[in-house]
C-alpha cells in the first residue's frame, strides 16, 4: 500500500511540474508569434540606435526598414514571409535611399524568439528585435 501511495504522489507531482510556464519562449513554429511591429539593432550596432523596424502582418506580408550607418544609406524591403519549423522565409524586393524596391530578395533563415527578442539574419547581418 505504501508503494502505491508513493507512486501516486510521484505521478501527481510530475503532472504539476510539467505544466507550462508563462516565461517560456513563443512557439517559433507559429506565424502569430512573429506578427507585429519589431524594433532593434544588428550584432554590429549599438542597441540604442534601433536601426531596424520590421512589420510582420497577419496576411503574410511584411515591411522592413533598416540602415547600417544612418549617414550613409537607408533601406526598405517589401514582400512576403512564411514561418515553418524554426525557419523564416522572406521574399520580396528591396531598395536604398528612397528608390522604388527593385532588388530581389529571397532567403530562408533560422530564427528564434526568446525572452521577447526576435533574432534572425537579414541582409548579411544578425538582427535582435523587440516587439512594440
Amino acid at each position: 500500500m505504501k508503494f502505491i501511495c508513493a507512486m501516486l504522489i510521484g505521478v501527481l507531482s510530475a503532472g504539476f511540474v510539467s505544466c507550462g510556464d508563462e516565461n517560456e519562449p513563443d512557439d517559433p513554429n507559429s506565424t502569430s508569434s512573429i506578427v507585429g511591429t519589431w524594433h532593434g539593432y544588428s550584432d554590429a550596432q549599438k542597441p540604442s540606435n534601433d536601426p531596424m523596424c520590421a512589420k510582420f502582418y497577419e496576411d503574410g506580408t511584411c515591411e522592413i526598414w533598416w540602415y547600417h550607418n544612418p549617414l550613409l544609406c537607408s533601406y526598405y524591403f517589401s514582400g512576403e514571409y512564411t514561418v515553418f519549423k524554426k525557419k523564416l522565409h522572406i521574399k520580396g524586393l528591396w531598395c536604398d535611399q528612397g528608390s522604388r524596391p527593385h532588388i530581389e530578395y529571397d532567403k530562408t533563415v533560422t530564427y528564434s524568439i526568446k525572452n521577447g527578442v526576435l533574432q534572425f539574419k537579414f541582409n548579411l547581418a544578425r538582427w535582435n528585435l523587440t516587439k512594440d
